[in-house]
């Protein structure tokens, strides 16, 4: 744990994404363990009012994140010469991040369950892990048709929040793929990818209500989450590929810390529906 650093006197001051830059680095330098987690777990919102606005926070940071010509840009230098990559990681992997959160958002919050931004950061991120190699796609063309097929497909949209019902009801739905999937010794990649898919929303949701209102203990459970997060990536990166026979392994298992991590956040949260 870490002195609580959150004040009224600044916080109203920064920008969303200077307060997400604050929350990040100060995660990284405090130590998680079973002793971060409260006694209970509250997971809801009080109001469809809040859903709008952490979906607003998310709002704000993709667009504090992300600008279209400078985006366009990057992309054309990269088209032309790939080793430009190389200086423009940390903005593309931004970008992905931004867009990952804010699809985040549209589903936890909005009524109808949608995130226009998956096949653009999927695209993204695939470009991200494959540029500079002797993979050649997906190409800087493609990641920029994503974009475009995301602003077509999110043109008109009008985001209707949840309500606090209906919220916590599709959490609850997202903790049972946690129970399920824990439930098994190893389970496939397949499903420990759904698995770091649904720590990572709730990951997302820590994240926006402590930038929305810091808090400590919301503080704490983001930084909980970001170490679950980061464990099951390393697993899925590090097992998928056999050592042995250097072919894709169809059954990962899960850390034992990361396992019990996971099990006792699971059964901490408190259901009000």
């Amino acid at each position: 744990m870490v002195e609580n650093p959150f004040g009224d006197d600044f916080w109203d001051e920064l920008s969303v994404v200077e307060r997400f830059s604050m929350v990040r680095k100060m995660s990284e330098k405090i130590r998680v363990d079973k002793g971060s987690l409260p006694e209970k777990i509250l997971l809801g919102i009080e109001s469809p009012e809040e859903a709008a606005r952490l979906y607003g926070i998310a709002v704000g940071l993709w667009e504090g994140v992300f600008d279209e010509r400078q985006f366009e840009k990057t992309l054309a230098r990269i088209g032309r010469k790939p080793a430009n990559y190389s200086s423009e990681v940390k903005t593309l992997r931004d970008i992905r991040f931004a867009g990952i959160v804010l699809g985040d958002a549209c589903w936890l919050s909005s009524r109808d369950r949608c995130n226009p931004l998956s096949n653009f950061t999927r695209v993204l991120g695939d470009f991200n892990d494959h540029c500079g190699t002797a993979i050649l796609k997906p190409s800087a063309d493609d990641v920029l048709a994503a974009m475009r097929g995301y602003q077509e497909k999110n043109a008109g949209h009008q985001f209707i929040p949840c309500s606090p019902e209906s919220f916590e009801c599709f959490l609850k739905v997202e903790n049972e793929v946690i129970t399920k999937c824990l439930a098994e010794k190893t389970p496939s990649i397949k499903k420990l990818h759904g698995l770091r898919r649904t720590s990572r929303r709730f990951l997302n949701l820590f994240l926006l209500k402590t930038l929305d209102a810091p808090d400590m203990k919301l503080f704490n459970l983001y930084a909980y989450m970001r170490r679950i997060n980061n464990d099951l990536g390393r697993s899925l990166d590090v097992c998928r590929v056999d050592n042995e026979t250097g072919k894709p392994q169809n059954l990962v298992r899960v850390p034992d810390l990361t396992r019990k991590m996971l099990t006792d956040f699971s059964q901490r949260v408190v259901w009000t529906v």
